[in-house]
C-alpha cells in the first residue's frame, strides 16, 4: 500500500466512523488545506453523521501531504462500515467548448488592428445623430445642467491606438458627445429603464413590469412564492433568471416581443419544488443559453427540441438522464456541468463530450486496513 492510499483509507474509515445514513463526502485538498461537503444518498447538503473525536479532522488534514496541487475526492460510505473512494488530481472544468468560434449576437470578437494602424473613418453620422437625440433628451428629462463637450475624433483615434481596435459605432458616439458622467446623474425613468432585479419576494408577477417599455432582462433572485412569468406583450424581453419556489416555464412560450426583437435569449430557471415540463420551450425559436442545474423538471429530454441552442448548463442528474437517452441538441457550441458532482460522474461527463479524464477508485471496510 502506498502514501496516497494509506492517506484515504485512513480517511474512509473515518467517514463511515461517524455515519448515521449512507452518504458522500466531496473533498477538494490541497497544500494549504482542504474543503469539505457532506451530501445525503440523493444530493442534498446534509450533517449526516456525527464525528466526536479528532479521527476525521486528523485524516481530513492528512489530504495536504499528497495533494500534489489539487486533489478532488470523493468518499461513498455506509453506516455498517463499507466505503468507496474515487479521486483525481484533475478537477472537471466548469465548461467545455465545443465550438471555438461561436460568440453570442452582439459579442462577437472586433477585428484585430495592429498598434500603429488605427482606422481611420470617423464616426458614423447617423449614429452619432441618433446619439445626440438621445443624449439631448436624458439632459432635458433629468440633467438639464448637461455634461462637458465629448472628445474629439482624432483623441478616440489615439485611444484605439493603444486598444488595438476600433471602438463600437455607439460607444464612439456617445464619447463624441459626452465627457464622463462622474455625478452618475441615470434616474429609473420607465421610458429608459432596460433590466429589473428583485432580491426577495414573497411572490412576483411579470406582468407588473408591463411599463416598462424598453424591459430586456428580468431577474429574480428568491421568491419564496410562486412567480408568474408571463412576459407583457410588447416588451422586448431577451434575458429571464428566475430563482423561485414554483414557476411554469410554459408562460414563456406565449410571449410576444415587438418586432424586430429576436425574443427570450437567456434562461435561467432554479428553486422550484415541484418538478415542472419544460417542453413548451421549444417555442422560443431565439432561446440560445439555458440554465437548468438548479431547478426540478420532469422531462429533461425535451431538450433535443429546442431549435436554436447553443449553451447548456445542467447538474450531474440531467446530464446523465440526456445523454443516456440519445437526445443531445445538434446546436451547442458549449456545455456547462453545475451543481455538486462526485468525481467518477464528472469523469464520465468530460468523456461523454470527448474529453480525456480519469480517476482512481480504491474500496475498503473500516477495520480491515
Amino acid at each position: 500500500m502506498n502514501r496516497t492510499e494509506d492517506v484515504l483509507h485512513r480517511l474512509g474509515s473515518a467517514f463511515v466512523a461517524g455515519l448515521r445514513q449512507p452518504g458522500y463526502q466531496l473533498i477538494t485538498a490541497h497544500g494549504h488545506g482542504y474543503q469539505a461537503q457532506a451530501y445525503t444518498r440523493e444530493g442534498e447538503p446534509a450533517l449526516i453523521g456525527h464525528w466526536p473525536g479528532r479521527d476525521l479532522d486528523e485524516a481530513l488534514s492528512a489530504l495536504k501531504e499528497i495533494a500534489d496541487g489539487v486533489l478532488v475526492i470523493e468518499v461513498v460510505g455506509e453506516p455498517e462500515g463499507r466505503y468507496v473512494i474515487h479521486w483525481t488530481h484533475d478537477p472537471a472544468p466548469a465548461r467545455i467548448v465545443l465550438d471555438e468560434d461561436y460568440r453570442f449576437p452582439g459579442h462577437e470578437r472586433p477585428p484585430v488592428r495592429q498598434p500603429g494602424a488605427p482606422d481611420q473613418r470617423p464616426t458614423d453620422p447617423e449614429v452619432l445623430a441618433g446619439m445626440r437625440e438621445l443624449v439631448a433628451e436624458f439632459v432635458r428629462r433629468h440633467h438639464q445642467d448637461g455634461y462637458a463637450p465629448g472628445y474629439r475624433e482624432d483623441e478616440i483615434r489615439a485611444a484605439e491606438h493603444r486598444l488595438g481596435t476600433r471602438l463600437p459605432e455607439d460607444l464612439r458616439a456617445l464619447y463624441r458627445i459626452v465627457h464622463d458622467d462622474r455625478e452618475e446623474s441615470g434616474l429609473p425613468d420607465p421610458a429608459v429603464v432596460q433590466a429589473v432585479d428583485v432580491l426577495e419576494a414573497p411572490g412576483v408577477s411579470f406582468a407588473d413590469l408591463s411599463g416598462l417599455p424598453h424591459l430586456r432582462s428580468i431577474v429574480v433572485h428568491a421568491a419564496t412564492g410562486p412567480v408568474d412569468m408571463t412576459i407583457p406583450p410588447g416588451l422586448p424581453v431577451e434575458k429571464v433568471h428566475v430563482v423561485a419556489a414554483g414557476f411554469d416555464p410554459a408562460l414563456l412560450a406565449g410571449a410576444r416581443p415587438p418586432n424586430g426583437s429576436p425574443g427570450l435569449r437567456f434562461l435561467t430557471l432554479a428553486g422550484n419544488t415541484a418538478p415542472v415540463s419544460i417542453a413548451a420551450l421549444a417555442a422560443l425559436p431565439g432561446l440560445l443559453r439555458l440554465d437548468l442545474s438548479g431547478a426540478a423538471v420532469t422531462d429533461i429530454e425535451a431538450i433535443a427540441g429546442f431549435p436554436a441552442l447553443r449553451v447548456l448548463v445542467l447538474n450531474e442528474r440531467q446530464w446523465t438522464t440526456l445523454l443516456a437517452a440519445g437526445r443531445l441538441p445538434g446546436t451547442l457550441a458549449a456545455v456547462s456541468l453545475a451543481g455538486d458532482a462526485g468525481v467518477a460522474e464528472s469523469t464520465r461527463w468530460q468523456k461523454a463530450f470527448g474529453r480525456a479524464a480519469t480517476h482512481h477508485t480504491l474500496e475498503g471496510r473500516r477495520g480491515e486496513q
